[in-house]
């Protein structure tokens, strides 16, 4: 949702004095816009990405690590996108390899033990 809080990072398609070109990426990243921002609506981060001559960073950018090391140390947290996801589309990479195990047809009879 657009009104949650999420973290900051931004992308660019040229070169800002500061921002950072990670390998493999055709962006630089930034994540001190001018400062660290850790709890912002979508709106508020792209207004932010924007007033720093950056945009929100696509989800290819950021599933490629291309803001990684940027600073704020958000390299494991929720970051805005620039990307919309529809509910169509998988939110994860791929499936999992092997399916959930099959209930039981009926219920058990035995309670199941306590935890220790």
């Amino acid at each position: 949702s657009p009104s949650e809080l999420h973290e900051v990072r931004c992308c660019s398609d040229i070169l800002i004095s500061g921002w950072v070109k990670n390998a493999g990426c055709d962006v630089w990243g930034e994540s001190d816009v001018p400062t660290c921002y850790i709890e912002k609506t979508w709106v508020e981060a792209n207004d932010l990405c924007t007033s720093a001559q950056g945009r929100l960073c696509t989800r290819a950018e950021l599933l490629a690590d291309c803001t990684s090391n940027t600073g704020c140390r958000s390299n494991a947290h929720h970051i805005w996108s620039g990307t919309v996801v529809t509910a169509s589309e998988p939110t994860t990479s791929a499936p999992t390899g092997t399916p959930t195990p099959k209930p039981t047809d009926s219920p058990t009879t035995k309670p199941t033990p306590s935890p220790t």
